[in-house]
């Protein structure tokens, strides 16, 4: 140990002087002290080299490097309990930023890192804005078909009185009311057959009658189709067939009338129905239907009487001839042009088609048909004149 006694006296003397001036400067920058001691990085900073000796603890040097270990230690503790701020090295490391110190290059490539992240977000924003456009669109035009979809089916299921919608149950409808646009149109006769005869009800027979008097079904399906109906054995469509004939006043409406009419007695529910419709024809804008069926009818008997019955009454409500002036029986025998040319009533001219027929009728083969042709023309002159 004798020969390193120089070495620890410089040790020793380094040591304080180091003591010595830290303590000063502690002194100047924070007050007086009671006790001011370094730290081992304090020490490493002071670049003593003899500190080097100190590494090995098995030598001199490392038991004096504990023991001043521990007096730093102990002296650190009392300092906190003193209430005294640890000492720190005014030096500084140059890697660590203090506060208000603003590296550039830092700086720089965060502001670019920053710059990066907002493109990236506006970006973003962009694609988010772009798909809740989309999004919205398809939601609005799926509400839009909702919407419409939802329309649709209200109009479907509660389709509008017009027409003939529920007319019936004691009173015809009106005709000429244009049928629903968005009923599906059944188009040959083997659909409405389905409809009027397979599975009847008021409700297609209505449709039956608005779709005719529309133009959106043919004369042979309607009348033929009205014809089964009216020969059915059941009589609730017997009466829906007669109500399709009475809402088309037409030659041969009333020829299917007549037959309908001849099937059933007086009295009769049915029978009573028919001739109301038939009642409707004695009117002055009626008469070239009987014109029609004394031409077209020359072998029906039937349909020739109901003609005949109802040309008269049609006469007599309409023309105001004075009767009393020639007996019938000689104005039968006059001919058709001298009695058209000598019509005294106005409305005269709605029966010259009738009459001419008449006269024709009258030369037929079958002696029921001319008797009843001559009788009819008979009493029609007796209004004429």
């Amino acid at each position: 140990m004798g020969r390193h006694w120089k070495t620890y006296a410089t040790l020793i003397a380094l040591l304080f002087a180091a003591v010595t001036y830290v303590a000063k400067q502690a002194t100047d920058m924070n007050g007086p002290r009671s006790a001011q001691t370094l730290s081992v990085d304090d020490l490493r900073i002071l670049d003593v080299s003899a500190y080097s000796q100190f590494d090995n603890p098995d030598t001199e040097e490392g038991r004096i490097k504990k023991a001043f270990r521990r007096h730093l230690k102990t002296n650190h503790l009392n300092q906190k309990v003193a209430g005294l701020k640890p000492f720190k090295s005014k030096t500084r490391n140059p890697l660590k930023k203090e506060a208000g110190e603003h590296s550039f290059t830092h700086d720089k490539g965060k502001k670019a890192s920053k710059d990066k992240k907002k493109k990236d977000n506006k970006k973003k924003d962009k694609k988010t804005a772009e798909k809740n456009k989309e999004d919205s669109s398809e939601e609005i035009v799926e509400n839009e078909e909702n919407k419409n979809f939802k329309k649709k089916e209200t109009e479907d299921s509660n389709p509008p009185q017009n027409g003939l919608q529920g007319a019936y149950a004691g009173s015809p409808p009106l005709p000429g009311q244009a049928p629903n646009p968005n009923s599906e149109i059944p188009e040959d006769y083997a659909a409405w057959e389905q409809l009027l005869l397979v599975y009847p009800s008021q409700e297609n027979t209505n449709r039956f009658i608005e779709y005719y008097l529309a133009g959106m079904i043919s004369d042979d399906i309607y009348f033929n189709l009205v014809n089964d109906m009216t020969t059915d054995d059941r009589e609730s469509v017997v009466e829906m067939g007669i109500t399709a004939a009475g809402m088309v006043p037409a030659y041969r409406s009333f020829v299917i009338l007549a037959h309908t009419i001849h099937s059933y007695d007086h009295g009769t529910k049915l029978r009573s129905y028919a001739d109301s419709f038939v009642e409707g024809y004695q009117s002055l804008s009626h008469t070239k239907v009987f014109e029609q069926v004394f031409k077209g009818n020359q072998d029906s008997l039937i349909a020739l009487e109901l003609a005949s019955r109802q040309t008269l009454l049609t006469a007599k409500r309409h023309l105001k001839g004075d009767q009393n002036l020639e007996n019938p029986q000689n104005l039968a025998e006059r001919s058709t042009a001298n009695v058209e040319e000598n019509f005294k009533h106005p409305n005269g001219k709605y029966f010259s088609g009738i009459v001419a027929q008449l006269k024709i009728l009258k030369t037929h083969e079958d002696n029921n048909i001319n008797a009843l042709a001559e009788d009819t023309l008979n009493e029609l002159l007796t209004y004429l004149q």
